[in-house]
């Protein structure tokens, strides 16, 4: 998991526990830090990516008022 800031417990908890409910299996935990996110998180399991990061959501934001 890959957030802008580091995430504290309780939201941690509730980010997995919405994985658990879509994935199954076990996870192991990588966490890093990139502030370029500006907020939110990212996401890798396997092959899918969810972005929650406001980094992605400002670029598709741009995308859409550029078209």
């Amino acid at each position: 998991m890959t957030t802008a800031v580091k995430a504290d417990d309780s939201t941690k908890k509730a980010i997995f526990d919405k994985l658990e409910k879509k994935y199954e299996g076990t996870f192991d935990i990588t966490e890093k830090i990139d502030a370029s996110l500006i907020g939110g998180f990212i996401v890798r399991i396997g092959d899918d990516q969810i972005d929650a990061s406001v980094a992605s959501q400002l670029n598709n934001l741009k995308q859409c008022l550029t078209r």
